[in-house]
């Protein structure tokens, strides 16, 4: 692997961890230039900076009570978002007088009641009058949400999709369709209440500290005959599973 290459792959995993930390712009980048430079013993490259710059969000577009409601959610801390946020303003400014479009960081309280019992990632999503997907006559595909700025998904042509949503068949094949979703939604916020009930002792929770994987016993389990077998639940302190020093 050529160094250039092995440098990238580094840089690569160095974003990827420091994206994860809440950080300021300084703060931040100051934190990945020393990680970067610590492991590769060099400065990071020029122009890297740009993925970890934070971006601000346009500012909402058109009437509150409009017939057709766009959502879009980003994470504003990855600058690579900035250029296609940016770009769904200027793609809906002529439709500001029929069509609200309002701009969200995906990390917010805000954002997060609002897309919850939504499958989501953490990067960006969108809405439709509260759909990811709509369906749309003489289309074999759903038209996504996030296709509207060219993610996920085939481009959606936002003239005939707003002319559509906004004729009343268009009104009231998306009122059907987000009714359909709500009864999923609603489901799907049921389980994940039941599972946060559970706490610890739920499905994918963590073991209990000092836990084995099957199969395996704790070291007093081993003890030799005639020895006296610590108190119920196990001596207190670190052990180790047999063979493991």
């Amino acid at each position: 692997m050529s160094r250039k290459m092995r440098n990238l792959l580094i840089l690569l995993g160095v974003l990827v961890v420091i994206g994860a930390i809440e950080y300021t712009v300084g703060g931040g980048w100051k934190m990945a230039r020393d990680e970067y430079s610590r492991i590769t013993g060099q400065g990071m490259p020029a122009g890297a900076h740009y993925l970890m710059q934070p971006f601000t969000l346009p500012q909402p577009i058109g009437p509150k009570d409009a017939k057709l409601r766009i959502e879009f959610f980003f994470n504003t801390r990855n600058g690579c978002h900035a250029g296609m946020a940016q770009g769904a303003a200027s793609a809906f400014e002529k439709y500001k007088d029929r069509v609200r479009v309002v701009f969200y960081d995906i990390s917010s309280e805000q954002a997060q009641k609002k897309l919850a019992g939504y499958p989501k990632g953490c990067e960006m999503a969108g809405l439709i009058n509260g759909l990811m997907s709509v369906r749309m006559p003489g289309k074999r595909e759903p038209i996504m949400a996030e296709s509207l700025v060219g993610k996920m998904g085939p481009p959606a042509d936002v003239n005939k999709f707003v002319a559509w949503a906004l004729t009343p068949e268009g009104q009231k094949s998306l009122a059907q369709q987000r009714k359909a979703f709500e009864a999923e939604r609603k489901r799907r916020l049921e389980k994940e209440k039941a599972a946060a009930a559970k706490g610890k002792s739920g499905p994918g929770a963590p073991p209990p500290p000092g836990s084995l994987p099957p199969g395996l016993k704790q070291p007093w389990e081993h003890a030799q005959p005639g020895t006296t077998p610590p108190p119920s639940g196990g001596p207190s302190g670190t052990h180790h599973a047999p063979g493991q020093h």
